[in-house]
């Protein structure tokens, strides 16, 4: 009669001896994916199209610079991505008549619409990552998330790797 086995603690999924970094890159690689494809399925633009309109319809309107600048955006993907959503006809550009360097971008109502689309698919899946937590663990991810954000900022503008070599 064959023994029976003594339980063991639950290991941890594979991959998971390779380290919270690339853990947090495996889950936001992910996630990136999905938001990317929620935004061609439901707006028909890419993701940093819908960085840019996001932030514009968040705004009412703003330069190119400041959408930069606010989302952490290289200003040419920026600019890329205007041009983009401008064609689409989900963005307007007006002159700024004080300098003429620069425009204010808007977005249009079939910008606002592809927006609110979009934005109500990214509730859904928010939902959906956020199911097996109570609003306390909720609360305490997010505080940790932050936690990690703010700790690594300052490790990545410097010397990621502590070898004193900068790398692009």
């Amino acid at each position: 009669m064959p023994r029976e086995q003594e339980p063991t603690a639950p290991t941890a999924g594979p991959g998971a001896a390779r380290g919270l970094a690339l853990a947090l890159i495996d889950a936001g690689e992910a996630i990136a994916f999905t938001l990317a494809r929620i935004a061609v399925e439901r707006g028909g633009i890419g993701f940093a199209e819908r960085r840019v309109l996001a932030a514009l319809v968040g705004r009412g309107e703003a330069t190119a610079r400041t959408v930069a600048a606010d989302e952490g955006l290289h200003k040419t993907m920026v600019s890329r991505a205007v041009a983009a959503l401008i064609g689409k006809g989900l963005v307007e550009r007006r002159p700024n008549r004080a300098d003429l360097r620069e425009a204010f971008l808007t977005a249009t109502e079939k910008g606002r619409q592809a927006d609110r689309l979009i934005g109500e698919a990214e509730k859904r899946l928010e939902a959906l990552l956020a199911a097996g937590l109570d609003p306390a663990e909720r609360i305490g991810f997010e505080r940790t998330l932050a936690g990690i954000a703010a700790a690594v900022a300052p490790v990545a503008a410097a010397d990621p790797v502590g070898d004193g070599a900068r790398r692009r």
